[in-house]
């Protein structure tokens, strides 16, 4: 199991997990119109097999069945809730993602920024350090052409 810090758990859970919750039926990266017709086809289908239930079933195996069925109906209710939800407000998740990409784009950009200023300096630097050397060497030659006896023996 990993470690996450608060800016990475959130796309984690979302790229990883699909979401926050364990009992979120809530298909992400999927149509919310398609979501909403497929919860809707589930209480239908609910719905009538409740309709198709002999009368004559047994009470007892009507309990178990009653709490089966209010909790599917309960799931069912925090998805619409869900959805709708959802559709009322916008994405944020989406602009927080643009954000993020967008504040480390900009933090590239920086570090490029600051990388090419470094080698620039090094450049003028070394670039000073040719010319101090190529200066002394003048100094030198022209010292040493300058003074001495500067004799030809032949």
């Amino acid at each position: 199991m990993g470690v996450f810090t608060a800016n990475t758990i959130y796309r984690h859970m979302s790229e990883a997990h699909q979401g926050f919750y364990d009992d979120e039926p809530i298909i992400q990266g999927v149509d919310i119109q398609e979501q909403y017709d497929l919860l809707r086809r589930i209480q239908d289908q609910n719905t009538l097999a409740q309709r198709m239930q002999p009368a004559n079933v047994d009470r007892r195996d009507q309990a178990p069945r009653a709490a089966e069925q209010q909790r599917v109906d309960m799931m069912v209710d925090a998805a619409r809730r869900r959805l709708e939800e959802v559709a009322r407000r916008p994405p944020q998740w989406e602009e927080l993602v643009r954000q993020r990409q967008h504040r480390e784009e900009e933090a590239r950009r920086q570090q490029h920024r600051e990388q090419e200023a470094r080698r620039r300096q090094h450049q003028e630097e070394d670039a000073r350090q040719q010319q101090q050397l190529l200066r002394r060497q003048q100094e030198r030659v022209q010292h040493d052409s300058g003074n001495g006896w500067n004799c030809l023996i032949m």
